[in-house]
């Protein structure tokens, strides 16, 4: 689809699965007192950090694009 992103958040990433997608990691997330607070909040709980961090990447997202559709790793579409 002509106009559409595909980008991968991952917290540990740094691995290329395919060049049909952008990736997004921590090095990519501006650094702000928001995203410090998670990390001190969390410190080495990687799943609540990835989980906290997904607003503000989001939010980061649309200062680039106009519309943004999250979709988890679990979620699953069905054709019927």
């Amino acid at each position: 689809m002509e106009g559409m992103h595909s980008v991968v958040w991952c917290i540990d990433s740094d691995k290329v699965i395919g060049s049909e997608f952008q990736y997004k990691g921590l090095t990519d997330l501006k650094m702000d007192h928001r995203v410090n607070a998670v990390f001190e909040k969390y410190d080495s709980l990687s799943d609540h950090i990835r989980w906290s961090l997904k607003g503000l990447m989001i939010s980061e997202l649309l200062e680039t694009y106009d519309k943004v559709i999250y979709l988890d790793n679990d979620t699953f579409f069905f054709d019927d």
